[in-house]
């Protein structure tokens, strides 16, 4: 395997409303970047059985994981185990933007990239 430089320019966001993505998908990690504008009123508790690890790059939030509450801000990091119940509630008036790692890769969208072959 050879080196990837990802240049996130390149990526179109990707999503609605509340949520804007860049996904990058690989053979050995899923890597995305979001603007989480507001939290859903009715968070749906994720579970997936990929670790997944979260770096909030801007703004504050509690993050849940098996019930217990992590109060995130601009700079920490998260390592979610695999099978882990867990959602996140947006406590900055300007939403949040953030990064995330999945290893093993998952499906949860598809990748954003201009012109992807």
């Amino acid at each position: 395997m050879s080196a990837m430089l990802i240049k996130w320019d390149e990526y179109n966001w990707a999503g609605g409303e509340r949520a804007h993505r860049k996904v990058i998908q690989t053979k050995t990690a899923t890597f995305s970047m979001q603007e989480l504008l507001y939290s859903n009123p009715n968070p749906k508790v994720d579970v997936h059985p990929e670790q997944q690890v979260v770096l909030l790059l801007e703004g504050t939030s509690d993050f849940y994981v098996d019930d217990v509450c992590y109060k995130m801000e601009a700079g920490d990091m998260l390592v979610i185990p695999p099978n882990a119940r867990h959602w996140q509630k947006i406590t900055s008036p300007g939403g949040i933007k953030n990064f995330l790692i999945f290893s093993p890769p998952n499906d949860y969208t598809a990748a954003t990239k201009k012109d992807e072959t």
